[in-house]
């Protein structure tokens, strides 16, 4: 594979956790990280899956993000971190 590909991949996964968090898909969330384990990839704006899940309110996407190795003390482009 090579470095364009390898990016590509990257950015659709992390695009696909984005919309598992987004939908509240618990099952899909944990399927994908069975799969892809960065659970920290970023948005544009520094935000993390579980920055956005704690904005929604998303108590077992937060809860299966930390037990995946989420990191907690990540902080935004406006240094806003999850909690």
């Amino acid at each position: 594979m090579d470095t364009t590909t390898s990016i590509k991949m990257t950015t659709l996964a992390i695009q696909n956790l984005f919309g598992y968090v987004e939908e509240e898909n618990l099952a899909a969330l944990r399927a994908h990280l069975d799969r892809f384990k960065d659970v920290d990839g970023r948005s544009d704006n520094g935000q993390t899956p579980l920055m956005l899940a704690a904005e929604q309110g998303s108590l077992e996407i937060v809860q299966e993000l930390v037990r995946r190795g989420a990191n907690v003390n990540l902080d935004d482009v406006r240094n806003k971190d999850p909690f």
